[in-house]
């Protein structure tokens, strides 16, 4: 199964059990951050070394101001494959679910207390 399959399969089970905007925007994520980088490959095809270098490649962005996206952003992007994984747990191994959900902090922590 294609990632973008499973996709349409995780829209039709999550759309119903979130608040309207709350879809919008994790639908926006998908369509634009995530489907086209992923979106042909097999899930059970997906490593972790092509996790990395995705997020990579969105922590390098920079629109046609030179702006870059925000941790908090990309964060969000990240927490939502790392959904997208957790859900299916379909033909990906356990060591590719934990590094979505753990690896690459995005952008530098605050240690201000």
């Amino acid at each position: 199964m294609t990632f973008d399959s499973f996709v349409k399969q995780y829209t039709a089970d999550m759309q119903t059990r979130i608040k309207e905007n709350t879809w919008a925007t994790k639908e926006h994520i998908i369509r634009t951050k995530i489907i086209p980088y992923f979106g042909k490959q097999k899930m059970s095809s997906i490593t972790a070394q092509q996790i990395i270098t995705w997020q990579n490649e969105l922590m390098n962005y920079k629109d046609e101001n030179g702006k870059s996206l925000s941790p908090v952003y990309l964060k969000t992007i990240n927490n939502q494959l790392s959904a997208i994984f957790i859900t299916t747990q379909y033909g990906i191994t356990i060591s590719v679910i934990t590094l979505a959900k753990r690896l690459a902090v995005w952008g530098k922590r605050k240690t201000e207390r």
